[in-house]
């Protein structure tokens, strides 16, 4: 609805926490920056009031490091975002549980490869749990939806946009045309391949050097199965297409993830799901930037590697959370001793702060201030607007904190001279806006 304030009329939406309680009405629409477009786009998704996500999983060879933290937390305050919106999500993660680098570290262990990676997957979801991530509506496995790989392979044959070479299926790049949507490139300066797609003596025949394998033969140490074009296993890019396909149908609002999977993989598994469907795959493509130590991306070649599991035994589970939020998503994220040091100080000012707002409201004795009063809830519901401006601006955290630390000073300010609040009401109105900026957030414990 429009409401006129002064000479401008301007939109206004409705706002609800996770729990369904309704929030203060807010200005403006959700904006994200779309990989595929490269601008920012108003949000609006397929559906009304409807989100459909798919934010792709870990290979499962080891445990997360902290640059799983960040891509996993984020998208988790994505979609807290949306539903405090008053959408309804759909969020999918998936596992791959069956890869060359899953066999290799298997074997080195001495542990069949399932095994690996079972075990792999419950410490995954252990540490998220940690972290306050929630939990996915889906956890599909590549494993347990062989069949309906095998069954998009052959549709894709069938119609013409996949070929079979050597016992091996291969996607063709030019015949489904348009390679190149998410990278902005001619295809004359695409590579296809990445994880899982090893060389192999059908490279030199394919079609195209970017044409990507969708069954491959499988090695001998390799988990393997049977399909028409013999045994073997999938290819990457093919399983998050196929997942994707069964548990949120053909099209899907949000494909998110890493930079690191924009080229090759969420390349090609756009260009799968469009070829199978005959639809658009994503309509906002949605990439977080890295971490980095020293001014370097972490990576274990050069030594630089952090798990998740080293940093919780260091700092407590809020603070990590609350370090992976402070800057933008699309920024890199420096992970050092002082950076956490930073974000322990700040995390203990906000929630010391709401602390207080909290004690407040339930006080019923202590002087009350009436005029401090008003002045706290009209700074807080100010505070709130800008919360929500920030958020809709490209899920902006590194501005939304900032704001919670200025809402804190406020707080502080008012607790100094006022030990509870003079109506009920008022305690409450003051405890809900916190506990809104948490449901968003999660770096307090429940309100």
């Amino acid at each position: 609805m429009a409401l006129v304030e002064g000479a401008h009329a301007k939109t206004y939406r409705q706002f609800y926490s996770p729990d369904g309680e309704v929030g203060t009405l807010a200005k403006m629409e959700l904006e994200v920056y779309n990989t595929k477009t490269k601008k920012k786009e108003e949000f609006q998704p397929l559906e009304d009031r409807k989100v459909k996500m798919y934010v792709c999983g870990p290979t499962v060879y080891d445990v997360p490091h902290i640059g799983h933290g960040r891509s996993y937390v984020f998208f988790d305050v994505v979609r807290r975002y949306l539903e405090f919106s008053g959408y309804k999500v759909t969020l999918v993660t998936n596992f791959t549980d069956t890869e060359e680098s899953i066999t290799k570290r298997a074997h080195e262990l001495g542990k069949e490869p399932i095994e690996l990676a079972n075990e792999m997957i419950k410490v995954f979801l252990k540490e998220m749990d940690l972290l306050g991530v929630k939990r996915a509506d889906f956890y599909p496995r590549v494993t347990e939806n062989i069949t309906e790989i095998i069954k998009m392979g052959e549709e894709l044959i069938e119609k013409g946009y996949a070929y079979v070479l050597n016992g091996e299926v291969f996607f063709d790049v030019q015949k489904a045309g348009g390679y190149g949507l998410l990278v902005d490139q001619p295809i004359e300066n695409l590579v296809a391949g990445g994880v899982g797609e090893s060389a192999d003596s059908s490279e030199s025949s394919k079609h195209s050097k970017n044409d990507f394998a969708l069954w491959k033969k499988s090695k001998a140490d390799e988990p393997s199965w049977n399909s028409p074009w013999g045994t073997g296993r999938p290819g990457w890019h093919i399983e998050c297409s196929a997942m994707a396909a069964k548990y949120l149908g053909p099209s899907i609002d949000i494909q998110g993830g890493g930079l690191d999977l924009i080229f090759p993989h969420h390349e090609n598994s756009s260009m799968i799901s469009q070829a199978f469907s005959g639809k658009p795959f994503a309509k906002y493509y949605i990439h977080n930037g890295f971490i980095t130590i020293k001014e370097k991306k972490m990576s274990k070649s050069l030594g630089n590697f952090v798990t998740l599991r080293e940093v919780l035994k260091e700092y407590d589970y809020q603070v990590v959370r609350f370090f992976l939020l402070r800057r933008q998503y699309r920024k890199s994220l420096e992970y050092s001793d002082k950076e956490m040091a930073e974000a322990k100080t700040d995390l203990k000012r906000i929630q010391a702060a709401i602390a207080l707002a909290v004690r407040a409201s339930s006080a019923k004795s202590g002087k009350i201030c009436v005029e401090s009063e008003k002045k706290l809830i009209d700074e807080l519901i100010q505070a709130k607007d800008k919360f929500i401006e920030a958020m809709d601006d490209d899920f902006d955290t590194e501005k939304a904190i900032n704001i919670l630390l200025d809402a804190s000073r406020c707080i502080e300010e008012f607790s100094k001279e006022c030990k509870r609040f003079t109506s009920a009401e008022a305690g409450q109105q003051a405890k809900a806006i916190c506990k809104q900026f948490n449901d968003v957030m999660g770096v307090c414990r429940k309100l």
